[in-house]
């Protein structure tokens, strides 16, 4: 179902980019077992997350801490209009797959 693959998409996402462990304390609430359109910032200020109902339409982790390569599984979030992994260390090229994700308007990586 489409929320096992957008819970699924996330999972492999933070574990993919996890490599320094550094933006564990920027999302705390990441991977809680409700809905990830729940999971919040720990600055009440800024959402990380914005959903249309229980879809994933925007994922914005600037500054969070990244490192390693974006995984090919990004492109299982078919809905997300808004992506914003700028001012990280992500390494590698985008993935192809990333095609799939026909909703997508925002896409800032620097």
């Amino acid at each position: 179902d489409s929320q096992l693959l957008q819970r699924f998409a996330l999972a492999v996402l933070w574990h993919s980019t996890n490599q320094r462990n550094s933006w564990a304390d920027v999302t705390q609430g990441w991977m809680e077992p409700t809905t990830e359109c729940l999971w919040k910032s720990p600055n009440e200020d800024y959402d990380y997350i914005e959903c249309s109902g229980d879809v994933l339409t925007k994922l914005s982790l600037t500054e969070g801490g990244l490192g390693g390569n974006l995984p090919a599984e990004i492109a299982l979030l078919t809905a997300m209009v808004h992506l914003d992994l700028s001012q990280n260390d992500l390494t590698g090229t985008l993935p192809s797959q990333i095609g799939f994700c026909t909703s997508l308007e925002t896409l800032d990586l620097l």
